[in-house]
């Protein structure tokens, strides 16, 4: 089972000014096309991950985005395999994100 943060929780830990770092795995031109514009959030393409681990602190929150789910789900997975120990898939990603939350987010 692949744990999950919504889109309304990840809002909130924004607010209170805990959020975890948002891993946005989406394409590059989805990317431009609109992404939260948020501290905290940084864009690695699915691919990309691999290269990235050891920059990533295996302790640290992570919540892992993508337009609806699937590819973030498969990133949250890989990184629970290569030891990150509090890693969630962002259930719905930005589509939810722009239906809940922020309706002038562009989603490719």
């Amino acid at each position: 089972m692949i744990p999950e943060i919504s889109v309304e929780d990840l809002a909130e830990a924004f607010v209170e000014g805990n959020p975890p770092l948002v891993i946005d795995v989406r394409e590059d031109e989805e990317w431009q096309t609109g992404h939260l514009n948020l501290p905290n959030v940084v864009h690695m393409p699915m691919n990309s991950v691999p290269e990235h681990l050891h920059g990533l602190d295996k302790n640290q929150s992570i919540a892992v985005l993508c337009k609806t789910g699937p590819r973030s789900a498969q990133v949250t997975e890989y990184l629970m395999s290569q030891g990150f120990m509090d890693v969630k898939n962002i259930t719905g990603g930005l589509t939810a994100w722009r239906d809940e939350i922020d309706p002038k987010i562009n989603v490719a």
